[in-house]
């Protein structure tokens, strides 16, 4: 889109030539000059993933938007967990040997999760944040060991050195253990468990160090936070949860659609809710409206909405997963779909219910989520672009300024002059509606003149593109608010020749450059 603004400084030579002149001057003059241009191709739409080009060159709106896509994960909080263990001799004193292990204990760490039950999990990230106190005057060797906690086969362990006591001031160490990638069997030390983390610590004093006293005073400490566990697989149990929500569909190709309607041919329109987590559950779809440029609402009507329907597990694995799909097929007879669409909304607003293990642990903790699992509810429509306008109005609004024609010259008459290129099988009439800094009409002018549809050309599949001129003459009262005039709104009002069998083709488009042919009168 092109803006032309600063017309006036062509007049700067004429206004030099005569600048000596004591006398004042004033001539008439014509002066046609491009104001705005602008091009609504349908390839603008393309990269929206909203139309297709088929072979004969004819234009199928094909339209799949994700409505909502939920990663059960999110609804499993998993809160940072910390733990202290101690540790001290039974006996009063204990003489210990370079090297001696004195602490070899093995601990359960249990997750609270409400009602989850999880038997086995992959981290996608997390840590755990480790601080060790070491009460002996001689450094230790910290060993960790996590049961359980595998990545390739190997069990996750790693080694840490703690400071000696300095007299009554225990040597500290703290380190961080990254649990990314990792697989944990949260079963517990028997296998007979669930939501729990194991770990083995393991603590010897230094081989290279001296031989040390220790007493059942001395207490070794052991402070570990689990922080920021996210998972990205998971079995078990993952809860009964119940979400309801509504969310909104913006189609930006149809802002500027301000009234009249279009009729469709060979609808194909459904919405399907896709699982692709191995749970059972239930989906409802409360509410479909649509609202148009005007703010006009219709809301979409079917048996089965606002009921609920059941949810089949998906047959899931690492290597592949299948979602179950339940669509809810839209047509002329089970549904007011054609007035739906015909309503030329430009927001949507969805509303919809899914429960997850609606009858509780029915699968004896079988549940299953892989990282590529989602529950979706998604649009499909499929149909060929082929529309029968009636009354339609169309609208673009451009920015001007006529403001400096006060300081030299006026214009005194002229028009506005709208040149159409049209490969479109649409016509009908314009008009312009001139707004101020606020937005408000000052002014609205009618042509006579009209846009004609672009005939069809079998041979080539296209339409032959058509040129019109329309012209919009400024009238007294218009000339005088022109100064004020901060947008130009262009109003298209079309109609196709018939309501049916009026398809698009890949060379639709409407070129519009506007222009003004004023008569100027400049006065020095």
């Amino acid at each position: 889109m092109k803006y032309y603004r600063q017309f006036i400084p062509l007049l700067a030579v004429l206004l030099v030539t005569i600048g000596c002149r004591k006398e004042q001057t004033s001539w008439d003059t014509n002066w046609v000059f491009p104001v705005v241009k602008d091009t609504l191709t349908i390839s603008q739409f393309y990269n929206d993933s909203t139309l297709e080009v088929n072979a004969d060159n004819s234009i199928q709106f094909v339209l799949r938007r994700d409505i909502f896509d939920i990663d059960l994960f999110s609804l499993i909080d998993i809160p940072d967990t910390t733990i202290v263990q101690t540790f001290s001799i039974a006996f009063s004193s204990l003489s210990l040997a370079p090297g001696t292990e004195y602490v070899n204990q093995t601990e359960e760490h249990y997750f609270e999760l409400e009602d989850a039950v999880l038997f086995k999990t992959r981290t996608k990230s997390g840590q755990a944040l480790i601080t060790v106190e070491n009460p002996v005057e001689t450094a230790t060797i910290f060993e960790v060991e996590l049961p359980g906690v595998t990545k390739n086969g190997a069990v996750f362990t790693q080694t840490e050195i703690v400071p000696a006591a300095q007299g009554n001031t225990p040597g500290v160490r703290s380190f961080v253990l990254d649990l990314t990638g990792y697989t944990i069997d949260m079963r517990g030390e028997n296998g007979n468990s669930y939501n729990t983390l194991q770990s083995k610590m393991k603590v010897r004093t230094d081989p290279n160090g001296p031989a040390v006293v220790i007493t059942n005073s001395d207490i070794v400490k052991f402070n570990v936070k689990f922080q920021d566990l996210t998972f990205d697989y998971a079995k078990g149990y993952f809860g009964s949860v119940e979400i309801t929500d509504t969310t909104q569909l913006d189609l930006e190709a149809l802002q500027s659609v301000a009234g009249g309607s279009v009729a469709l041919e060979g609808i194909d329109f459904n919405l399907i809710l896709s699982n692709g987590i191995k749970v059972m559950g239930q989906g409802m779809i409360t509410q479909l409206k649509s609202t148009n440029y005007s703010g006009a609402t219709i809301t979409l009507t079917h048996p089965q909405l606002n009921s609920y329907f059941n949810i089949d597990p998906a047959v899931a694995s690492w290597s592949s997963i299948t979602p179950f799909e339940y669509p809810i097929a839209f047509n002329e007879v089970n549904s007011n779909i054609n007035p739906f669409l015909a309503h030329m909304g430009s927001s949507y607003e969805i509303g919809y219910g899914i429960k997850v293990n609606p009858w509780g642990n029915i699968s004896a903790g079988a549940d299953e989520i892989f990282p590529g699992s989602r529950l979706k509810l998604r649009f499909e429509a499929d149909f060929p672009l082929a529309v029968g306008a009636d009354n339609l109005i169309i609208i673009d609004t451009f920015a001007v300024d006529f403001g400096e024609q006060r300081n030299a010259f006026r214009v005194e008459s002229g028009s506005f002059v709208l040149k159409t290129k049209n490969t479109f099988p649409l016509g009908g009439s314009a008009e312009l509606i001139l707004l101020d800094e606020n937005g408000f009409s000052v002014g609205t002018i009618i042509s006579s003149e009209q846009i004609d549809p672009a005939p069809m050309n079998m041979l080539v599949d296209a339409h032959e593109e058509v040129e019109n001129e329309l012209i919009f003459v400024v009238n007294e009262s218009i000339v005088n608010e022109l100064p004020a005039v901060r947008e130009i709104v262009v109003k298209v009002r079309v109609n196709s020749t018939t309501l049916v069998n009026n398809q698009l083709y890949d060379n639709a488009r409407m070129i519009l450059q506007l222009l003004t042919n004023f008569k100027l009168k400049a006065t020095l």
